[in-house]
Order: C-alpha cells, then structure tokens, then sequence
C-alpha cells in the first residue's frame, strides 16, 4: 500500500521589518523578552503554558488571566504590535492541489462498472475529447486560412498501440487513485 505524504502546513510569505533579521528571529527574541518579563510576575513557577486558541482549554485559560497585576513593558507590547501587523491576513486556501476532474467521473462510474473499467472509459472520453478539440483546432485554422478542410489520415498500427499504452497508464492512475480515495490501497493484480 501506498503511505500518503502528510500534507504540509500553509504559510504566507511575510517580509522583514528589520535588515539582517527575519520576522521569525525578531518575534523569538521578543517571545524571550516578554517571557522574561511575565515570568517575574508568576515567580519561579514561571509562565502557565498558553494553550492553542482552538483548544477547549483557551477559554479556561483566559478566564484566569489577571492582566491588571502583570507589569509588562510598553515598549514590549508596542514591538509585538509591530511584528503582528506586518504578517498580512489571507484568505482560508483549500489544502493540496485540486483533484483530477477525471477522477471525480469515474466515481460516478462505479457505482455500475468495475473501478478499472470506470477509469478505462474516463480515459478513452478523455483521449476521444482531446482527438476532436484538436481536429476542430485544425478545421479552423484551415478556415481562417481560406484551405480546404484538412483530410484525416488513418494511425499507423505504431501510433495505435502507443495510443492504447497511454490510454492503459491513465486508465491504471486514475483507477490507482480511485482505490487510495476509498482506502482500500493499491489497484488490485489482474488475471
């Protein structure tokens, strides 16, 4: 069976405030700085661990937050300030690449056909779309150019079969894909 990669986190590219320092370098340093100086508030506990804003436990943490007995540097807050406004705000993006149009059809596909004979007719459509958008290319370009319509010659039997290969390889990736979406892993061997 085939391991997916973990799909990696999104990130934005901020620029620098400062030359010479990226921003991370710049909100580690003040990280430290204020934890510093928070940390001379809780005393040699030292600073509670803030949980993640999402966590159920943020809330709770929030609460028991007593911001009128930290004395924390203005000059501290005024820097963390500035480095927050430089990263932009962006849009929510759909995590990893669209799926394969192809892929979606011949799901539709097997809920009467075989998974690989689903992907076998997503592909043939495919390569039969492909076929006739490129004669209607070069029909209007004929047109366009006053010639008579262009005169479709037979393949050879060389450029059959190289036709049928591609069609098995994207027929075997589709179905591959198919598979890894239901969970069930690799296509299975034929007879």
């Amino acid at each position: 069976m085939t391991k997916r990669k973990p799909a990696k986190i999104k990130t934005t590219a901020v620029p620098d405030r400062s030359p010479g320092a990226t921003l991370g370098h710049e909100a580690r340093i003040l990280a430290n700085a204020l934890q510093t100086s928070i940390g001379r508030a809780w005393g040699d506990e030292g600073a509670p661990t803030v949980p993640a804003v999402t966590d159920p436990a943020w809330a709770e943490w929030f609460k028991t937050l007593n911001v009128g007995s930290l004395k924390v540097p203005v000059g501290y807050l005024a820097w963390a300030v500035a480095i927050l406004r430089q990263i932009p705000d962006r849009d929510d993006r759909p995590q990893g690449r669209p799926p394969d149009p192809a892929i979606k059809q011949a799901e539709v596909f097997t809920e009467a056909l075989p998974v690989i004979e689903a992907a076998r007719f997503v592909a043939a459509t495919e390569d039969w779309k492909a076929r006739e958008k490129a004669r209607e290319k070069a029909e209007a370009l004929a047109a366009s150019q006053g010639k008579a319509r262009p005169v479709e010659k037979e393949p050879s039997k060389g450029e059959l079969e190289e036709r049928a290969q591609q069609l098995e390889e994207r027929s075997k990736y589709i179905a591959k894909k198919l598979y890894e979406r239901r969970g069930k892993g690799d296509i299975p061997k034929q007879k």
